[in-house]
């Protein structure tokens, strides 16, 4: 990385970390786009400083060197209602999001270890999912079990397509949709 561009990068990150501690009310949406390596440590301070003043929108649309583990605080908030998650993210055992109706995720991995067919069953308002370009490992299925769902998309590269040349791990996964 260029001395100008950890500069510009660390200048952004301290402003940021400025905005968010000087914060007394609640917090609508939180976006944060950048396309350089940011500090995970603070990445996730900000985002638990928004978690901790009720955000209701968050994206995230990152490009990372390494995968980036987003703390849990983000996928257990109460006042959530849309995510967007556009980065190499490993999505977390459980989540519990009470008013999520919207979840984008983008180049998110899903690992048979860390998926289980109730893994939306504590999103009881969610609408809409939408996932494009994920990454699947060992995964020979998928199920999704949501009462409220009105709209699923799943678009995935074909595997010569996709950034690092690896295997999606779809395959010949089969999905499984609940509706009750």
């Amino acid at each position: 990385m260029s001395r100008s561009m950890d500069s510009k990068t660390n200048k952004f990150m301290e402003f940021v970390d400025g905005t968010l501690h000087r914060r007394q009310e609640n917090i609508q949406r939180l976006l944060i786009c950048w396309d350089k390596h940011l500090n995970e440590e603070r990445l996730n301070s900000w985002i638990t400083s928004a978690v901790r003043h009720n955000v209701q929108q968050v994206r995230l649309n990152l490009t990372q060197d390494e995968p980036l583990s987003i703390t849990l605080s983000l996928f257990t908030c109460e006042s959530l209602v849309s995510l967007s998650i556009s980065a190499d993210v490993r999505f977390p055992n459980y989540i519990s999001l009470p008013k999520l109706k919207r979840l984008e995720l983008e180049g998110v991995e899903f690992s048979d270890e860390n998926w289980n067919e109730n893994h939306f069953s504590d999103c009881p308002a969610l609408e809409i999912i939408r996932m494009e370009n994920c990454i699947w490992v060992h995964m020979p299925y998928f199920c999704i079990s949501t009462p409220t769902l009105k709209s699923f998309n799943i678009a995935n590269w074909d595997d010569q397509w996709l950034p690092r040349g690896e295997d999606d791990g779809l395959g010949e996964s089969g999905v499984f949709l609940l509706q009750w």
